[in-house]
């Protein structure tokens, strides 16, 4: 039966990578026609530059980001075809998959990349009302049905799939992290410009160089922020005519970048709902912002700028940004990277300022965006084939012989960090510091009978356990879905904890009432059973 089991999983895991992929890639360019109006060549090198951006790629299979993406994007496509086609059997259609993309928007449960991507496609759909309101064949009898129809079914869908997930949404909006944080840093605004960084960072890792950051935390879409926003600005005073979508992004994106950098009164971002996100989620999606308008942009001027003027404004631009590069963490880009920065961006600009009409400049334009999606975002996951390399991992087999034996036996994973706490599962053992992605407050409270640590403890949570013959306790992690449990032996049972995964000798730490049988070993890694006195 293993070779079957092993067979379905990789063919299940080999889905959900890649069929998620190519759902957002495919959405992407459909978007990306819409903008760029129907220009295939552009709107291919914005699918690539979304599906394969740092974001996306470095929060690939957490937080439903990709689905945010998808389901936003495809709304956005709905509301699109149902004002743009006279069939009924289609509107009717059109919006049963708006329902769809509703409810698996919401359900996501994230509100901090919700947020902010909400305004996004919410600015999209404003725009798609505006521009095709004249085409729109509204009629009373046929649409107020359908519209009312797509409520009904969307609230109905959610209302149950509520119902029946109560618990878990209430434990979830309930917790310290992220149910109840709040956005009260403010930025300093170089931060507009982390993105430079992900043109390293799979190749070259930002520790040390960049305070408080993470390449995963860092990761942003390449926007090349702010080309987009002063080239939709001249294509518009050029063409002496606002475009509508233009003037909605830069709306939106100045709201997003007020809430990073100003400081504001909290019953402000409570109406705006931004009490539910935090800089390092807004800024990202700021910068999907900026990529749209950059391809907008690209497409509203019509017509080439002469290289005499572009060629300078380009040079000017890669100085701009390479110097922006350096003043934000001089001690990561070095001259070499500087150099290939400002090369990039410079080649970009002459060609987003000259490529109009001209289809080798736009092929030569998506080339570039493929080989700068390819070491920014390709490289960020390395492709695998099949589940062997996890499932025939030695102690994966090894913890897979005692759930043989112990199926319901609980474990935890001593001292190991995440994401090792997470190993036990892959065999099927349960295991108490997996990641919890809703709190276990029961079991907590047995540590914690008068609840004075419960803000360390209630949350997303990595959870590293740590045996210590000192007393229980909680602890703060380095990050806000981590903490430490300090472990004493003694109270094992409270937990009731029967085995232990560890790197250590676990045997110096027996009492009295607690013992340790060593079950095997692999490496450097032991299988622990808990003996109870």
């Amino acid at each position: 039966l293993f070779p079957y089991t092993t067979l379905f999983r990789s063919r299940g895991l080999s889905f959900f990578w890649w069929a998620r992929l190519a759902a957002l890639l495919l959405v992407s360019f459909e978007i990306g026609m819409l903008v760029t109006k129907k220009n295939r060549a552009l709107s291919l090198a914005f699918s690539l530059l979304v599906g394969f951006s740092p974001l996306v790629q470095w929060w690939f299979a957490i937080n439903g980001l990709v689905e945010m993406l998808v389901f936003g994007f495809l709304a956005v496509l709905m509301v699109y075809h149902y004002m743009n086609t006279t069939k009924y059997w289609k509107r009717i259609l059109f919006a049963l998959v708006t329902v769809e993309c509703g409810c698996a928007f919401v359900l996501t449960l994230y509100p901090a990349w919700m947020v902010p991507i909400g305004y996004v496609m919410g600015g999209f759909v404003l725009w798609v009302i505006l521009t095709n309101r004249k085409n729109f064949q509204f009629q009373a009898k046929k649409d107020l049905p359908i519209i009312a129809m797509f409520f009904l079914v969307l609230i109905l869908c959610l209302g149950y799939v509520f119902l029946k997930s109560k618990d878990a949404i209430v434990l979830t909006m309930g917790t310290v992290y992220p149910g109840h944080r709040e956005n009260t840093e403010i930025c300093p605004v170089n931060y507009l410009f982390q993105y430079l960084t992900n043109l390293f960072t799979p190749i070259y890792d930002i520790a040390g160089m960049v305070p408080a950051m993470n390449v995963v935390e860092i990761s942003r879409f390449f926007s090349f922020f702010p080309l987009g926003l002063i080239l939709s600005i001249y294509a518009m005073i050029r063409r002496k005519k606002a475009d509508s979508l233009s003037i909605i992004l830069i709306v939106i994106s100045f709201i997003m970048g007020v809430f990073c950098f100003v400081p504001l009164p909290s019953f402000l971002k409570t109406i705006t709902l931004m009490n539910f996100s935090t800089n390092n989620r807004i800024l990202p999606i700021l910068m999907l912002a900026q990529l749209i308008l950059l391809f907008l942009a690209v497409c509203w001027l019509e017509k080439p700028i002469r290289w005499f003027f572009a060629l300078p404004a380009s040079i000017l631009m890669g100085l701009f940004l390479a110097w922006q590069a350096y003043e934000f963490s001089s001690a990561y880009f070095s001259l070499c990277r500087l150099v290939v920065l400002g090369l990039l961006v410079a080649v970009v600009t002459i060609l987003c300022l000259t490529m109009q009409n001209r289809k080798r400049l736009q092929h030569i334009f998506v080339v570039i965006m493929a080989v700068l999606c390819f070491f920014s975002g390709v490289l960020v996951n390395p492709v695998q084939r099949g589940s062997t390399e996890l499932a025939e991992n030695p102690v994966v087999e090894a913890i897979s012989d005692v759930v043989e034996q112990n199926p319901n036996g609980l474990w935890i994973v001593d001292t190991l960090p995440y994401p090792y706490i997470n190993l036990p599962i892959v065999a099927g053992a349960p295991t108490i510091n997996s990641t919890n992605v809703y709190p276990d407050l029961e079991r907590w409270y047995l540590l914690d009978p008068d609840h004075s640590d419960e803000d360390i403890y209630n949350r997303y949570a990595h959870i590293t356990i740590c045996l210590d013959p000192g007393k229980t306790r909680f602890e703060y992690g380095i990050a806000l879905d981590q903490f430490t449990l300090r472990l004493n032996p003694n109270d094992l049972d409270l937990l009731e904890v029967e085995y232990i995964c560890t790197n250590r000798d676990l045997t110096t730490l027996a009492t009295d009432e607690v013992s340790f049988e060593l079950l095997n070993q692999v490496g450097n890694q032991f299988i622990y059973q808990v003996i109870y006195s």
